[in-house]
């Protein structure tokens, strides 16, 4: 990982590097094994919101060229389209996936996200959508109280042992050829309430928050050709005692599932600051990012308008 700074003062950039950072300090947090069992589980836990979560980031789509960026279409979700960009290296996971529900922890099917497990009998689920309008388990609206407790109290971090459902995932894909060999990452737009995940039989990692994305370094997890993915998804968890609101509770993978992947050297995060030189005669557009390689390299930075073309150009 490196971290380098770009500043523009009218129309000139100046770019620096800065010194190396120990890349797992930015880039893992809670980077340990998931605790799915014993007395007390990470979805019970609120000491516990995820692991082996990669750091949030900036949003944005990699090109391999200047050009290819340029020209790129508007992107859209993918649950509108399985290729809602032209930027390369990015597989929707979205369409339908294997799904078991269970209404509580202790009968849900512990070894399903093995790879000699056979699901062969299990019904699919459209992903992206909530258990309740596929007929699993029952939507609940409240304004102020807990649905998960009888008596709507709060009792943190207590969550009932016979109401809390479960949803068991499992979804074959294929990493094509132009995604092998490459940083691959597995993104989820929104679960609710809180995961495990597993790739090939492995555990990857946990992570709450049931309405921001959550990315997962999966490189070492797949392989070219077919790969098996498999989640467990619980309705409540220590995260809910945060959600006491006026909304309508819903179970669900929330937003797109996709994979991407990215070259060995690559952008994982920018920051721009927009700034008034002291006169405030001019603006400055100053620009942090964090690279993720192994070698020193310096980073260019224009900026373009969509209509009008080179608006700053790098020197």
């Amino acid at each position: 990982m490196r971290v380098l700074r770009a500043g523009f003062v009218g129309t000139t950039l100046v770019a620096l590097l800065g010194g190396a950072v120990p890349a797992r300090v930015l880039l893992a947090q809670n980077a340990d094994r998931p605790v799915r069992d014993g007395p007390l589980p990470d979805w019970a836990n609120p000491g516990i919101v995820r692991r082996n979560v990669e750091p949030t980031h900036a949003s944005f789509t990699a090109y391999p060229t200047e050009e290819a960026a340029r020209t790129a279409r508007t992107i859209a979700p993918f649950y509108q389209t399985d290729r809602p960009t032209t930027a390369p290296w990015y597989l929707s996971l979205n369409g339908r996936w294997k799904f078991h529900w269970s209404p509580k922890p202790a009968d849900r099917p512990e070894a399903f996200y093995r790879d000699d497990f056979s699901d062969a009998g299990w019904p699919t689920i459209p992903v992206p959508a909530n258990w309740e309008r596929e007929g699993y388990g029952v939507a609940i609206y409240t304004n102020a109280k807990y649905p998960f407790h009888p008596d709507g109290r709060p009792t943190p971090p207590e969550l009932p042992a016979d109401n809390n459902p479960v949803g068991s995932y499992r979804h074959r894909f294929t990493i094509p050829a132009d995604l092998s060999g490459r940083e691959t990452y597995l993104r989820f737009g929104a679960v609710s309430s809180a995961y495990y995940l597993w790739i090939n039989g492995q555990m990857v990692g946990y992570n709450e928050g049931s309405k921001d994305p959550a990315e997962f370094d999966v490189t070492k997890f797949v392989h070219a050709g077919t790969n098996t993915l498999a989640l467990e998804v619980y309705r409540w968890s220590s995260a809910s005692y945060l959600e006491d609101q006026d909304f309508w509770r819903l179970s669900w993978i929330t937003r797109d599932v996709y994979l991407y992947a990215r070259p060995r050297t690559h952008i994982r995060d920018f920051f721009t600051h927009a700034t008034l030189t002291p006169d405030y005669r001019d603006g400055r557009l100053g620009e942090d990012a964090q690279r993720w390689d192994d070698d020193l390299q310096l980073v260019r930075t224009q900026l373009f308008d969509g209509e009008k073309g080179l608006v700053l150009p790098s020197e």
